[in-house]
């Protein structure tokens, strides 16, 4: 995962951060990302993932990975690579598959999930953001 710069949060604020993980059993960062997920909920931002984008074309997913390059999905392909994801995230020992129809491939690395398509940008995201990605390809290609 590419590492973005250090957050100054108040030590008031951290301690917050923690006993809300704490309590829901989250590190800080699947904290932060709880708190997001609320907030895409309640309206305040959109549910996306910055970079990603993932639209519905009559019986197809069309979906780009930080770049202009577009990869179009029958809809049971991206349902299959929204269920590997939430495979990948899971407790356990699968190290992962390659779609070779899709050019899709996804697998563990240390903390994270590298996804991508084999024809252009490949990407470390941690488990929490693969498993919004998952949701997402699902909400797009729901029938």
């Amino acid at each position: 995962m590419t590492q973005n710069p250090t957050i100054k949060l108040p030590a008031e604020r951290v301690e917050q951060l923690k006993a809300i993980g704490d309590v829901l059993g989250l590190s800080i960062a699947d904290t932060v990302g709880h708190l997001i997920r609320a907030e895409i909920a309640r309206g305040t931002i959109s549910d996306a993932l910055p970079g990603i984008t993932i639209d519905r074309d009559g019986d197809r997913i069309i979906m780009t990975i930080d770049g202009p390059r577009r990869h179009f999905l029958p809809l049971d392909t991206a349902k299959a690579i929204a269920a590997q994801l939430r495979k990948l995230v899971a407790p356990g020992k699968d190290g992962g598959t390659i779609d070779l129809d899709a050019n899709w491939t996804a697998y563990r690395v240390g903390n994270g999930i590298r996804v991508g398509f084999s024809d252009s940008v490949v990407k470390t995201l941690s488990r929490d953001v693969a498993v919004d990605l998952a949701r997402l390809i699902e909400a797009a290609a729901r029938d």
